[in-house]
């Protein structure tokens, strides 16, 4: 995608002009030009630069000579954050197609998709319009629902919702984004039996945890529940598996289920936790088939066993922790929840400056990975990210037309941006290794 980012400047600025936020030909500033200001000129140490600083830049880096109430009411405009939503929609499609990362599970599918959401909140401004989940005393926030190509390490979706949307309510968007082939793995929160079937319907593929209490039925016109939890206590194997079975009083789900017995200790450790919880929410405590639940890891796909053995699943679900350490990421190195303005409009156009960032960082870091690969190294991407701002790297290659130099760089000096060798594996090289998921507790 970056070696196509010259090749946008044109679409960028009829883009501006179609929607209007450019309106005269003399414009003091151009469709691109602002695009770079409120991404990669704004990729700053803080994430935030005061209206003179930000014009400074513009007249430092484009010869452009505008005030900061001129600047500022170009933020306001309802028009800015639909330039930039749409740039942003612009760039992302750029970015679907890139070349798959090997992995001998990866193989098996066409996509891998991991989702989840995040709370953003800001941690200098308080808007009205971005209320918090505790309402308008409560820290301005907003919710960002990512979709996260795990194979092909690039950006599928990310969306901004207010923060009491649930998302439950959001999963029927994701199947607009399966094909047949793909992989899609969520946690609870994306429970969906409904959404679920029609992701088999697709042709695509789903992997989730179970969630307690669900119904199972042995066979899908069964009128009696089949009592999972009291048939696992049971058994004396580590690995029980249900190749066909259906969940769900209504959907009748036909999937496989996989239980993981877990070893005592882990066991142990998640009933405390359990029963904690329920202390501070000062309710009744857990039932006993609750706390009989925790003693194992279940989870339910429709993966045929001939693509991703029983052992090998819940290694394969593990990957959906690296979601939460993209959005650690975004939060701490990429700033995305410093934010200027307070009105609404102003605050979208900041935020969608930020995504358009994150994609061209995420690209980079993409590629980067390759390169430490290469080295049989891990990339740090605090390395990376300061590597890009020092010296304005980032910024200066791309107003010089530099990309495909800077990343023969990044690639020179790959080793130098990698973590130093540890023994504890990542989630990655567990599937790499072929490494099963009761393994991965040893």
């Amino acid at each position: 995608m970056l070696n196509k980012i010259e090749n946008l400047t044109e679409k960028i600025n009829e883009l501006a002009k179609e929607i209007k936020f450019i309106q005269r030909v003399n414009c003091s500033i151009t469709g691109t030009e602002f695009v770079h200001l409120m991404s990669i000129i704004l990729f700053s140490e803080n994430g935030t630069k005061t209206l003179q600083q930000q014009c400074d830049d513009l007249e430092q880096e484009f010869d452009i000579n505008i005030t900061p109430q001129a600047l500022s009411a170009k933020q306001n405009r309802k028009t800015a954050k639909i330039f930039l939503e749409k740039v942003y929609q612009l760039i992302l499609e750029e970015n679907i197609n890139e070349i798959i990362e090997e992995n001998d599970i990866f193989k098996e599918f066409t996509n891998v998709y991991i989702q989840d959401s995040s709370i953003i909140n800001f941690h200098k401004i308080k808007s009205e319009f971005f209320k918090g989940s505790g309402g308008s005393q409560k820290q301005s926030s907003y919710k960002l629902n990512l979709i996260f190509n795990i194979a092909k390490m690039s950006v599928k979706s990310m969306t901004i919702h207010k923060v009491n949307i649930t998302d439950q309510s959001l999963s029927p968007n994701t199947l607009e984004h399966l094909n047949k082939g793909d992989l899609h793995i969520a946690d609870l929160g994306y429970y969906v039996l409904k959404d679920f079937k029609n992701t088999d319907y697709l042709g695509a593929h789903f992997l989730s945890r179970y969630k307690f209490k669900t119904n199972v039925f042995l066979n899908k016109n069964d009128d009696e529940k089949f009592d999972l939890i009291s048939y696992l206590s049971k058994q004396e194997k580590n690995i029980i598996e249900f190749d066909e079975i259906y969940i769900g009083k209504k959907e009748r789900l036909k999937c496989r289920i996989i239980c993981y017995k877990l070893s005592k200790d882990v066991a142990d450790s998640r009933i405390r936790k359990k029963k904690v919880e329920y202390r501070r929410r000062c309710v009744n405590p857990p039932s006993k088939e609750l706390l009989e639940s925790l003693k194992y890891a279940i989870f339910i796909t429709n993966i045929p066993k001939e693509k991703v053995s029983a052992e090998m699943i819940g290694t394969l679900y593990k990957i959906r922790w690296q979601i939460e350490l993209i959005f650690k990421e975004f939060k701490s190195l990429m700033n995305i929840d410093a934010m200027e303005g307070k009105n609404e409009a102003t605050i979208n156009t900041f935020i969608y400056g930020k995504l358009i960032c994150i994609l061209l960082i995420t690209d980079i870091k993409r590629l980067a990975i390759i390169y430490a690969k290469k080295v049989n190294r891990e990339l740090s991407f605090v390395k990376l990210i300061k590597h890009l701002k020092y010296n304005q790297k980032l910024e200066k290659a791309i107003l010089n037309g530099e990309i495909l130099e800077l990343l023969e760089k990044i690639e020179i000096d790959i080793v130098k941006l990698c973590k130093t060798k540890r023994k504890r594996k990542t989630s990655r090289q567990l599937l790499d290794e072929n490494i099963g998921f009761l393994e991965t507790f040893l």
